[in-house]
């Protein structure tokens, strides 16, 4: 059997001879779940998209932000509070922490309806070092993302 993307999880997954998702032990073969039209999106880096919405497919006028980080805002205030309490003593080992802070900011097309009910972004994960952010999306937008054709979108299929 050949490996498919789950329409449940949206994991990468080779389905047991029942059909059987082994992540989330549903079917992968489920056509209610195959017609919500969502997909699995990998976003590599900092990307701009079509004005589709990201959750429904349709136009799309607004934006939300993503924001994917490996420091915690406690780690940040600490260190603001630690500039201000010990001005040099301290100082340089708090740089060289800051050299280590990754940040991953996304803006993605929301529609007005969207926007209203507080849709979120669903982030399957993310891999900070290799700068990538999986994404579950609607099929539209998945199409759009990956026919711009820009070498910083990867299509899991």
């Amino acid at each position: 059997m050949s490996i498919i993307e789950c329409p449940h999880c949206h994991r990468r997954v080779i389905p047991a001879g029942s059909g059987e998702c082994p992540s989330c032990n549903r079917n992968v073969n489920d056509e209610v779940a195959i017609s919500k039209g969502m997909r699995l999106l990998i976003v590599k880096g900092n990307q701009h998209f079509s004005m589709i919405c990201f959750n429904c497919g349709r136009p799309a006028h607004k934006t939300v932000r993503l924001n994917v980080s490996n420091v915690d805002a406690s780690i940040s205030i600490g260190r603001i509070l630690l500039g201000f309490i010990v001005p040099f003593g301290r100082l340089f080992p708090a740089f060289d922490a800051a050299k280590r802070d990754i940040f991953i900011s996304l803006k993605l097309p929301i529609c007005d309806d969207c926007k209203k009910r507080k849709v979120n972004p669903e982030v399957q994960s993310y891999d900070l070092e290799d700068r990538e952010i999986r994404l579950v999306v609607h099929e539209h937008f998945h199409g759009m993302a990956t026919s711009i054709g820009k070498p910083n979108i990867d299509c899991a299929n």
